[in-house]
């Protein structure tokens, strides 16, 4: 029975934790696509040669690391973050 309650504390504190952390993560990959990856490549284009081939393509992958991740930001918010059941209803009824 403690034992129970051990990981159950546990799992609040995760869930607690994640609750505060994925607002601030989805903000961060967003700002950084939208205003660190279009200034990375404008950049890249104008320098041009191997630093600007970096610069754009660090620009880009910028933006795909976003476009990937923001999806499965909000899936673990809809799944995992949201209590299971409403209501304290711990069982089918």
């Amino acid at each position: 029975m403690a034992f129970g309650s051990w990981i159950k504390k546990i799992g609040e504190k995760v869930k607690n934790f994640a609750q505060k952390a994925v607002p601030i993560v989805q903000k961060g990959l967003q700002f950084a696509a939208d205003k660190v990856a279009p200034v990375l490549e404008k950049v890249g284009e104008t320098v041009g040669g191997t630093i600007g081939n970096i610069a754009s393509g660090i620009g880009r992958g910028i933006r795909t690391v976003n476009d990937k991740v923001q999806p499965w930001l909000e899936t673990g918010k809809e799944k995992f973050l949201q209590p299971a059941y409403d209501n304290n209803n711990y069982g089918p009824s």
